[in-house]
């Protein structure tokens, strides 16, 4: 660096763990006497959220609450339905973590299935109620 300028210099912050951090970071720069320090503060976070639906037997007669698991493949069972009837499985999405989060559906180029309402935010202890809707005006299979 020549003499009477600057550089600009990059952090990137990276957290491991949901917690508080406050760090110095030690620069050693030729010809100077010591160290450089710069303290670096964050706070690292995660979004923790709860999506679950309400699940009956085949009798109808008992229903339980089913949760959806984060990084697996979750199966919802819209049965089976007659041509453009809609059927509709009712979700609840919570916030269960300490900041609020921005949610959006996304279904890819599905011409059968919708979500209302498509996106929104939850606060801290928020839930959302999501209906997820399967509509066909022919004749469709899914395995």
């Amino acid at each position: 660096i020549p003499a009477e300028s600057r550089i600009p210099l990059s952090v990137v912050f990276r957290p491991r763990a949901e917690k508080v951090y406050n760090f110095n970071v030690e620069f050693d720069i030729k010809k100077k006497p010591g160290k450089v320090s710069l303290n670096v503060k964050g706070q690292g976070f995660r979004i923790l959220s709860l999506l679950e639906y309400q699940e009956a037997d085949p009798s109808g007669l008992n229903v339980a609450r089913k949760i959806m698991e984060p990084d697996m493949v979750n199966r919802l069972d819209f049965g089976v339905s007659y041509v453009c009837e809609t059927r509709v499985k009712r979700l609840s999405l919570t916030n269960a973590g300490q900041f609020p989060f921005d949610f959006e559906w996304s279904l890819g180029n599905s011409r059968f299935l919708a979500a209302k309402p498509p996106r929104g935010k939850l606060q801290k202890g928020d839930t959302a109620t999501v209906d997820l809707i399967f509509h066909s005006e022919r004749e469709v299979s899914f395995n």
